[in-house]
């Protein structure tokens, strides 16, 4: 099993890539991808757009799912936390889901307003090397 890590919305989520990968496109195909300067894979993360469920329904009826892709520090994590914030800006909710894909046992939720949203909560939803169950901390904003 692997580690699926991914982020579900009822609302469209942007993108991030925090190491500028760049696409060289000829016609139509991509035969290249190259990074700016100063790329370093131990810092290096993305939130992508899932467009294959098949892991994440077994966790989340939510429409749309961004997984990530990344290394953990704390600035990854002031960028997951500062991410949220924003998404929250336009939503109730946004779900961080720490999974071993293939696994659907039991789902521990947690639950902390946006306003109380801490890198302390990044790490310890996803800053960890190795984790027992499936986990879930919904981010949610009062009205």
């Amino acid at each position: 099993m692997s580690y699926y890590r991914f982020f579900a919305s009822d609302q469209e989520m942007p993108e991030f890539d925090n190491g500028k990968a760049q696409k060289l496109i000829i016609d139509g195909e991509v035969v290249a991808i190259s990074f700016a300067n100063g790329f370093d894979e131990d810092t290096a993360m993305r939130i992508v757009r899932e467009d294959d469920f098949c892991c994440a329904e077994k966790f989340t009826d939510k429409k749309y799912v961004n997984y990530l892709e990344w290394y953990y520090n704390d600035e990854n994590a002031q960028t997951i936390v500062d991410y949220v914030k924003a998404l929250l800006a336009d939503r109730f909710t946004v779900s961080l889901f720490n999974t071993w894909e293939g696994d659907e046992s039991e789902l521990l939720v947690k639950k902390v307003n946006v306003r109380d949203l801490r890198i302390e909560h990044i790490r310890e939803i996803w800053g960890q090397k190795f984790f027992e169950r499936n986990e879930c901390l919904v981010v949610f904003r009062s009205c």
